[in-house]
């Protein structure tokens, strides 16, 4: 059996979206209180391997519907066997878990649920697109509490909320991704865009700023989004990936203030998606 390339297994991982999962992992972690940094590193490696598991066993799964739709990505493609994806995806399921319970206990437990969940998205989101998207929700919601679980104080009320309003946001993406691989999507349900700006109220009125000047993370987040909406309008296949990427600037809109380095750090993140997106697609 000939071995994926770099670049076709860095495409298969969707890596270009790997620095949501990290700044998700530290939006819960710091809402709990933060804590030592290797419990945050721990937090982001465990899922940043859940993360990959659900993107190769997602590819795994839908091979044949790629055949059809995109038959450019490296399962229909033939430079990556199905064999080798149900593998990989399996293992890094198991080391997700693994270094979640190393890192916290309680981390461990969220990381199981999370790893149901992507599973029952694998076999659900084509045939209910519906309960699909809710599932994907959850699943974003699940590492923002995973992080959370990781700091001494395993969690707080905040971390939830945050984990909330993100996971709304994630379900409203996961719709309109739906089409994307139509030349001319139709309108999206109404029910999409109160879910896709729900997290902007909610970083508006309950972030834990202590000063409407603290809320400057709010406007790169939402002109981003009012970009990537403009994609929309204009058929632009570029909507999906931004609005992924635009999930480092909702979780510095959710997390602030924090001190420069750290908003830095996120901007960074997000910045890091659009550099990685020029090699490999977000969806």
């Amino acid at each position: 059996m000939n071995l994926p390339t770099p670049r076709d297994l860095l495409r298969l991982l969707r890596i270009s979206n790997l620095p949501t999962v990290w700044t998700n992992a530290f939006l819960g972690w710091w809402l709990a209180g933060g804590g030592p940094w290797l419990s945050y590193l721990g937090a982001a490696l465990a899922l940043s391997a859940l993360y990959g598991a659900g993107m190769v066993l997602n590819d795994a799964r839908d091979a044949d519907w790629d055949a059809a739709h995109n038959p450019g990505r490296p399962i229909p493609s033939g430079r990556v066997s199905r064999r080798f994806a149900w593998g990989a995806g399996g293992l890094l399921l198991g080391l997700g878990i693994g270094i979640a319970f190393v890192t916290s206990p309680i981390a461990g437990l969220y990381a199981v649920g999370l790893a149901a969940a992507i599973l029952l998205y694998g076999e659900i989101h084509k045939s209910q697109p519906g309960w699909g998207a809710l599932t994907m929700g959850v699943c974003r919601s699940l590492a923002i509490v995973t992080g959370a679980a990781a700091s001494p104080s395993n969690g707080s009320p905040a971390a939830w909320v945050a984990a909330l309003a993100v996971g709304t946001y994630v379900i409203a993406v996961t719709r309109l991704a739906r089409d994307e691989h139509l030349s001319a999507p139709p309108r999206p349900p109404f029910w999409t865009w109160p879910l896709l700006f729900a997290p902007w109220v909610v970083a508006a009125l309950w972030m834990p700023a202590t000063a409407w000047t603290d809320r400057w993370a709010l406007l790169p987040a939402l002109a981003w989004t009012a970009f990537a909406l403009r994609n929309l309008a204009l058929h632009r296949g570029r909507l999906i990936g931004d609005l992924l990427s635009g999930l480092c600037l909702l979780d510095l809109a959710l997390v602030a203030p924090v001190p420069p380095p750290i908003a830095g750090a996120m901007l960074a993140a997000f910045a890091l998606c659009l550099l990685l997106r020029r090699r490999v697609p977000a969806s």
